[in-house]
C-alpha cells in the first residue's frame, strides 16, 4: 500500500486505473487488513494526495482516509492528523468539506477531545450547508450525549436554521444517541405535537429508542398518535410499541 501511494503522487492524470490493476483496490477490507504500522506509513502520503492539483489523486487520498476512518482503531491512527483535518475543513472552496467533517466526527472507538473541539468550533459557521451542519450535529450528539451545554448549542443551531430535513435528522439522532437530558427530551416532546407529519414521525422514532422511564414522559402524546387514524400505520405501530413497558 505504501508503494502504491508513493507512485500515485508521481502519476499522470488518468493512470490510477492501472494502479488498481497492479496493486488492487483501496477500500474498507484492504485497508482494514493492514497493520497499524502499515497504515501509519501510508497516512502522510495520503495527506499529500489530498493536496494535489489533480482531482484523481485527491480522490485516491480521500479513499484511503475514509477506509482508515472505518477501522475500529481510527482514533489512534488519525489522532495525530486532527489538525491537518481541521485545516482541510477550514480551506476555502474545499468541495469535500462535508467529507472532512465526517472523518473528524467518526473516529473510533472514542472521538478524541481535539476532534470534538474542532467540530464545536465549526458548529455555528455561516458557511455550513444543512448537510454539513447535520454531520457536525450528529457527531457531537453521539460524542457528548451527557454534556448539556453541547446539546443545547446543537439544538439552538438546528432550530435557527428552520430546515425540516435537518431538524428531522437531528431528532432521530437524539433517539439513536439515547440522550435523556431535559432539553433533548423537551425537544422530542415538542415535535410530537408538530403539525408537520415528517417531524412528528421522527419524534416518535426518537422517543421509541429511549429507556422506559423517559418514554413514560411522552405517554399521553404517544397514546394520541397511536390511536389517530390520520397517522400512517407504521407511525401508529411505532408509537404503540413505545408505550409498552
Amino acid at each position: 500500500m505504501h508503494e502504491r501511494y508513493r507512485k500515485i503522487l508521481n502519476l499522470l492524470a488518468g493512470s490510477l486505473t492501472k494502479m488498481d490493476k497492479l496493486y488492487g483496490h483501496v477500500n474498507e477490507i484492504t485497508v482494514g487488513a493492514l497493520s497499524q504500522t502499515e497504515v501509519g506509513a501510508v497516512l502522510p502520503l495520503a495527506f499529500q494526495c489530498v493536496h494535489s492539483p489533480d482531482d484523481e489523486i485527491v480522490e485516491a487520498g480521500y479513499d484511503f482516509l475514509i477506509s482508515v476512518m472505518l477501522r475500529f482503531d481510527s482514533a489512534g491512527l488519525l489522532g495525530p492528523y486532527i489538525d491537518d483535518l481541521g485545516k482541510l475543513a477550514e480551506e476555502k472552496d474545499n468541495s469535500r468539506r462535508q467529507l472532512v467533517l465526517l472523518i473528524l466526527g467518526s473516529l473510533k472507538p472514542k472521538l478524541p477531545e481535539k476532534a470534538i473541539e474542532y467540530l464545536k468550533a465549526n458548529l455555528e459557521s455561516t458557511r455550513n450547508s444543512n448537510q454539513e451542519t447535520l454531520v457536525i450535529a450528529a457527531s457531537l450528539l453521539q460524542a457528548a450525549r451527557t454534556d448539556a451545554p453541547t446539546v443545547h448549542r446543537v439544538l439552538l443551531v438546528v432550530s435557527s436554521r428552520s430546515d425540516a430535513d435537518l431538524t428531522s435528522s437531528v431528532i432521530r439522532q437524539l433517539g439513536l444517541s439515547r440522550i435523556r437530558l431535559p432539553e433533548a427530551v423537551n425537544f422530542i416532546s415538542s415535535n410530537l405535537n408538530q403539525e408537520d407529519e415528517f417531524l412528528r414521525a421522527s419524534a416518535v422514532d426518537a422517543a421509541s429508542r429511549l429507556d422506559k422511564d423517559t418514554r413514560a414522559q411522552f405517554s399521553s402524546q404517544l397514546n394520541r398518535i397511536a390511536s389517530d387514524p390520520k397517522e400512517t400505520q407504521y407511525v401508529r405501530q411505532q408509537a404503540a410499541e413505545a408505550l409498552k413497558p
